[in-house]
């Protein structure tokens, strides 16, 4: 079992990372670490589970417990059936990515709501509303009108914009102290990694734009057809999951280390460190 060092590894080294930072208690930037080292020893578990069950089913793991046998003979299954094992590949997968993501969203959320002017929230939040007045001048509507299409378009709370626009704005307003390249490859990056992981609430399925190029991650191709799955060699990359929150990590470190001067960004649940 020795190739799942490394995620254990990663995990250890998030949670040393965050009891030696002088980040206040429930700050997001500490918060983001734990939330991920958690998440990604979940995932260490779940790998062992799955491999566990292939060493009972060869006797190479045995039970001596009369009481517990009984279940370790339905944890055997796993191995004995390939597409339920499969399956709960696919599953553990999906369930460390799309965790992954939200804890980046609402942690990139409240990095945002502290470091964002009312001015810049504002433009994020009237986004479409503005996109579509340039359209209504050519019509004469009068303002009461105006102001109704404007109180359905604009997005009553920063928080529920959507998260491209929040991370693109926030790059944005850090590029100056950003390596330029750095800048562009943690933005690609962030835009494919939330593409791919808003295909996995369609089973795969991809319904955006079709891309004309593959996006590349790891050496790896991922191309995007509207209304097809998503294709990927995951055969050459078994822990390619792993390694996709392990460069998301990479760039919320990045971020936060731009961010200057602020004393306190709170996580929204102050229990959040009791997870």
């Amino acid at each position: 079992m020795e190739e799942y060092q490394p995620i254990i590894k990663f995990s250890e080294e998030l949670h040393a990372r965050a009891l030696a930072s002088n980040y206040p208690k429930n700050d997001v930037r500490i918060d983001f670490f734990n939330l991920i080292a958690n998440l990604t020893y979940q995932y260490y578990l779940e790998q062992i589970a799955l491999e566990s069950s292939a060493l009972f089913k060869n006797e190479k793991l045995r039970c001596t417990e009369l009481n517990f046998y009984h279940k370790i003979n339905d944890f055997v299954k796993l191995a004995e059936n390939e597409v339920l094992a499969k399956s709960y590949l696919h599953s553990i997968n999906r369930g460390l990515l799309i965790d992954s993501w939200s804890s980046f969203e609402v942690c990139l959320s409240s990095i945002c709501d502290k470091f964002f002017s009312e001015k810049d929230k504002l433009s994020i939040q009237s986004k479409t509303y503005n996109d579509v007045e340039e359209h209504l001048n050519r019509y004469k509507l009068d303002e009461d009108t105006k102001k109704q299409i404007e109180g359905i378009l604009v997005v009553k709370e920063f928080w529920l914009t959507s998260t491209n626009s929040k991370f693109t704005k926030l790059l944005s307003l850090l590029k100056k102290n950003y390596c330029k390249e750095d800048l562009e490859k943690d933005r690609e990056f962030l835009l494919f990694l939330n593409k791919f992981r808003n295909t996995i609430h369609s089973n795969n399925i991809y319904f955006g734009k079709n891309d004309e190029k593959p996006d590349k991650f790891d050496g790896i191709e991922f191309r995007f057809q509207k209304g097809k799955l998503v294709t990927y060699d995951s055969i050459a990359s078994p822990f390619l999951f792993f390694r996709l929150i392990v460069r998301l990590t990479e760039v919320y470190t990045e971020i936060i280390s731009h961010l200057g001067d602020i004393e306190f960004i709170p996580y929204p649940d102050i229990y959040a460190g009791e997870y």
